[in-house]
């Protein structure tokens, strides 16, 4: 199987994964509507296609999954 490009990758200073008890700054690759990875922006960027729609919500909170 090839790279697995997302669909969309959302960015934030302030990302609640559950995995920590702080929210901190991480990036979410999304493809047909499920969660792909999470990681740093420059991980991202493995996920990024010529299709890719990229968000950064700066300092707004975003809690993947909920």
């Amino acid at each position: 199987m090839g790279q697995q490009f997302a669909d969309v990758i959302i960015s934030s200073n302030a990302v609640f994964t559950g995995l920590s008890d702080q929210p901190e700054p991480a990036s979410i690759a999304i493809k047909d509507n499920k969660i792909i990875a999470i990681g740093s922006s420059d991980e991202m960027k493995l996920y990024s296609g010529e299709y890719t729609k990229v968000y950064q919500f700066k300092d707004q909170l975003i809690m993947p999954g909920f």
